[in-house]
């Protein structure tokens, strides 16, 4: 019995080491068939693509900031670099993008102002507040003004006069809507990074989902966007237009590594973008072809590191 417990208790340990070595496959970059039409004074008007993380702060803080200048009280922050990607939550690949965000919003206000950051859930607010060393005023990561609260219980206070709430959910959904309407009420700006408060399970899909995304989601201001797509990105700061830019191949002298291809006043869904990739590589006529020399390259190369490197956080 106890030869047979030892073996059982082996065997997940054999497999493991026995178990071929995951292979990581670069993307190989692709040549654009460059039949497409440029507008005139098009990459103008776009909103550019930062080449390092700090950059898109900057962006998305500009947005934010400028927004709520124009009297915005109602806005929301995307910031989707997974390509779908689904192995980290994303408050998980937010949270660093979030905190220096929130770094640039409080010192734009009052030192007896509060930005408050409403979590998910009581845990991921204590663990934010211990990671960031909110409790040492010398070691601490965001200024003095920052608050931490969590869904659905906490409450604001009268000296919060902002507040960011981060990746809420669908269970979330009555809660940050009771949030937001109070915020509206008392003229606090709100912002909601990579809200999801839509899905099957909760809401559904069907008339009550529709009447909500009409009713709260549709109202609120992308004052930033920023998605990273396998072929390039699809970017936009307020007040810019929503803005398409391709991954050049390695024998397209562009400086930056990206081109330009479309601006867009509305965010475009995924049925117009893959109609935009099918004009702008032709697969139409064959599909995109790999580069003469057959080389891997890093997908991110030319439209940000900043992008590679936040996936590995």
């Amino acid at each position: 019995m106890a030869r047979t417990s030892l073996l059982a208790a082996l065997l997940p340990l054999c497999t493991a080491l026995l178990a071929p070595k995951t292979q990581l496959h670069r993307i190989k970059p692709t040549r654009a068939v460059v039949n497409y039409e440029v507008e005139a004074g098009g990459e103008a008007r776009a909103t550019p693509l930062s080449d390092d993380f700090d950059g898109a702060v900057q962006d998305a803080a500009n947005g934010l900031l400028g927004a709520i200048q124009d009297g915005s009280l109602k806005l929301r922050l995307d910031f989707d670099t997974s390509m779908g990607d689904e192995t980290y939550t994303k408050l998980k690949l937010s949270l660093e993008f979030a905190r220096d965000v929130a770094i640039e919003w409080a010192l734009s206000m009052e030192e007896d102002e509060n930005l408050v950051l409403f979590f998910p859930d009581a845990g991921a607010a204590a663990l934010a507040r211990q990671e960031w060393k909110m409790d040492d005023l010398d070691e601490a990561e965001v200024p003095p003004n920052v608050r931490v609260k969590a869904f659905p219980r906490d409450r604001l206070d009268p000296d919060d006069r902002a507040v960011f709430a981060l990746c809420p959910r669908a269970p979330e959904r009555d809660a940050v809507e009771e949030l937001v309407n109070t915020c509206e009420e008392t003229l606090r700006p709100v912002a909601l990074l990579n809200p999801y408060l839509v899905d099957m399970g909760t809401t559904g899909y069907g008339m009550a989902g529709r009447l909500f995304k009409e009713r709260f989601v549709d109202a609120l201001e992308p004052c930033y966007y920023l998605r990273t797509l396998e072929w390039g990105a699809l970017a936009r700061t307020y007040p810019r237009p929503y803005s398409v830019w391709r991954q050049c191949g390695l024998d397209e002298d562009v400086e930056g590594g990206y081109a330009f291809v479309k601006n867009f006043f509305s965010q475009p869904n995924d049925e117009v973008l893959e109609e935009l990739f099918d004009e702008v590589y032709g697969t139409n006529t064959g599909g995109p072809t790999d580069e003469a020399d057959g080389g891997g390259g890093n997908l991110f190369d030319g439209i940000g590191k900043f992008i590679d490197a936040f996936q590995k956080l």
